[in-house]
């Protein structure tokens, strides 16, 4: 017998056996890797349009996105780090995914933060004094944004409201999109391989049984 949050009661009852746990973890972590892989492949074919010469087409990219997608990350590379730690059955699984999510974070989330982040502040570049305090306040109020994802997600990770607006990524980028007042004329690894593969896993971990 369980009580839910509501409440209401309901029988529950689920019987695992050791192969069973193992072939499902191994399952997650096939998929997750395969979603953070095709993550990882989008950033780099991203990247080098960015660092082509053309800061008016890297502009169009959202920061805010940006931003949001990089705190996702870290805080799946946290949860696999976590599963990891658990030493449940079949906990090593979790270290690919782990690893891929720490890679994209790190070397390819980041560098797309600065490039764009570099493309809205032109005007500071020839000014190191105005360079080096405009990026020391973006990066922290970065860091702060991180913080409260992972303090609300430590709160509220399994509430419906959390759950929806932590997967809001795009919300901001149509923002952008209607202040810019352009076409935004994105890639089609910007729009499904970097950001909509991301639903992947949440569909794997809301939508399977």
């Amino acid at each position: 017998m369980r009580i839910n949050s509501k409440g209401k009661k309901f029988n529950f009852s689920a019987q695992l056996t050791f192969y069973d746990q193992l072939l499902s973890t191994l399952a997650y972590s096939a998929y997750a890797s395969l979603a953070l892989f095709i993550q990882i492949f989008s950033s780099v074919r991203i990247i080098k349009t960015m660092e082509e010469p053309n800061f008016v087409l890297t502009a169009k990219y959202s920061l805010l996105t940006i931003c949001f997608c990089n705190i996702y990350d870290f805080y799946r590379t946290m949860a696999h780090i976590q599963y990891v730690m658990g030493g449940e059955s079949g906990s090593l699984f979790f270290i690919v995914p782990g690893l891929a999510s720490l890679v994209l974070f790190i070397v390819f989330d980041m560098k797309m933060l600065f490039l764009i982040w570099r493309s809205q502040n032109l005007a500071v570049m020839n000014e190191p004094q105005q360079l080096r305090k405009k990026l020391t306040s973006f990066y922290i109020k970065f860091y702060l944004g991180l913080f409260l994802f992972l303090t609300l997600n430590f709160f509220f990770a399994d509430e419906e409201l959390m759950i929806i607006a932590s997967h809001f990524f795009l919300l901001p980028q149509i923002a952008h999109n209607i202040r810019l007042g352009q076409k935004p004329n994105f890639s089609f690894y910007y729009l499904f391989g970097y950001i909509g593969s991301r639903y992947m896993i949440l569909i794997y971990e809301r939508g399977c049984p």
